[in-house]
């Protein structure tokens, strides 16, 4: 079971899919948003519709750190 969490974790590093929450532990939603748009979402097939998205949480998260952010939110 370790085994197999292991392998898909270095398949979503490879494929860059991974997202290091440690990373971004004391960045802001605006920040996250800002490199996740960078890092995923350009050149994705439906990149308008995303972005909009992505606007729509911005407005509502702005400078709110990551690590206060839930699913009760």
């Amino acid at each position: 079971m370790a085994e197999l969490a292991l392998a898909k974790r270095q398949a979503e590093i490879i494929e860059g899919k991974f997202l290091d929450r440690r990373r971004y532990r004391d960045a802001t939603f605006v920040e996250f948003a800002e490199r996740f748009d960078e890092q995923y979402l350009r050149g994705a097939a439906s990149y308008k519709s995303l972005r909009y998205m992505l606007n729509i949480l911005t407005d509502f998260f702005r400078q709110r750190r990551l690590a206060t952010i839930s699913a009760f939110d």
